[in-house]
Order: structure tokens, then C-alpha cells, then sequence
């Protein structure tokens, strides 16, 4: 009964962190494509200011607030581009998600366990020390992944919006914002 119960107990843990994972491999591509639509955005304002002077269009700033304004979008693409490189989340989520998938076949294996009448406790230690070797294969998730996983179980609890979506929301925010920044900028330079 010890076996089975723990069997149970692993699976409930196998099939939470699989969720989690592949929650924190969503979250990772979504950042990541959030993070390259910005840098296009930010290396478009850069070519945008700095067509303004060689095209001599008409704007009302002087030709050094401009080029000091070319000067800033370039070092902000610089900055950001190197913060990208550093975070890696493209293949960040590719692992991450590669890491769910091992522990959904895992999980796949347990519910044969937990259907079986007799499971020897070797069965559970190998199952077990499956777990843990296929969890150091990767980083951990987030605690918005655990998050976002706890409330996919719990639907009934789900408040709009969840706690897991506020880091969503506040980047989106500061991505529309950049957009934003970046089509006003064009905008006040071609009137």
C-alpha cells in the first residue's frame, strides 16, 4: 500500500512539473518573440531618425537633437541585442519543453504503475530516480509557471486576471509602449 501510494504521489509530481515546464517553455518563446518584434522596432526607430537629416526632411528639432536621437536608438539596439543574447530564450524553451516531454513520457509509464496491483518498491526508486535525473537536464520553472499550472488545475479558483499573467501584461505593456515610442518618433519626424 506504501508503494502504491507513493507511485500516486510521484505521478501527481511528474504530471504538475510537466505542466510547469511546458508552461515555462510557452513563456520562454513568448518572450522571446516579444523581445525580437522590440529590437525591430527599436533598430526601425534608429533607421527612421537617422534617414530624417540625410533626407533633409522637415522636422522641428535641431540636426543635434536628432542625431543625438540616432545616437540613442543605436546604443539602445546595441544594449538590447546583447541582453538578448545572454537570456537565450529560444533555446532556453526548446530545452524547457524537451524536459516536459521526457517527464510526460515518465508520467505515461507511472499510470501503467499506478494500475498495476503489485509494484515492487525497485520499480518506484528506478521511477523516482528518473524524475530527478530528467529534472537536472534543465533550469527549474519559474514561479509564474507554477503558477499558471496551479490555476490551469484549479479553474473554479481562476481570477481574471491570474496572478502568473501579471509578467505578461507588464512586458506586453512595455512593448506596446516601445512601439508606440518608436512609431510617434517616425511619425513627428515625417510631418
Amino acid at each position: 500500500a506504501t508503494t502504491a501510494s507513493s507511485i500516486r504521489e510521484l505521478l501527481r509530481r511528474v504530471e504538475f512539473t510537466s505542466k510547469a515546464r511546458y508552461n515555462g517553455a510557452r513563456r520562454l518563446g513568448l518572450h522571446n518573440i516579444f523581445s525580437q518584434w522590440t529590437l525591430a522596432y527599436l533598430a526601425i526607430g534608429q533607421i527612421a531618425i537617422s534617414m530624417v537629416p540625410a533626407l533633409k526632411l522637415h522636422n522641428n528639432f535641431s540636426e543635434n537633437y536628432t542625431n543625438f536621437g540616432a545616437i540613442f536608438f543605436g546604443v539602445l539596439v546595441l544594449a538590447y541585442s546583447l541582453l538578448l543574447g545572454m537570456g537565450n530564450f529560444s533555446s532556453r524553451s526548446v530545452v524547457m519543453h524537451s524536459c516536459g516531454m521526457e517527464l510526460g513520457n515518465l508520467a505515461r509509464e507511472l499510470h501503467l504503475f499506478d494500475q498495476t496491483p503489485d509494484v515492487s518498491p525497485g520499480r518506484y526508486e528506478s521511477a523516482a530516480k528518473d524524475y530527478y535525473q530528467i529534472l537536472s537536464k534543465c533550469e527549474n520553472h519559474a514561479h509564474q509557471d507554477y503558477l499558471a499550472t496551479n490555476s490551469s488545475l484549479k479553474l473554479n479558483e481562476l481570477a481574471w486576471p491570474p496572478a502568473s499573467n501579471h509578467r505578461y501584461i507588464a512586458d506586453f505593456i512595455a512593448w506596446a509602449y516601445a512601439v508606440a515610442l518608436s512609431f510617434g518618433l517616425k511619425v513627428l519626424h515625417f510631418a
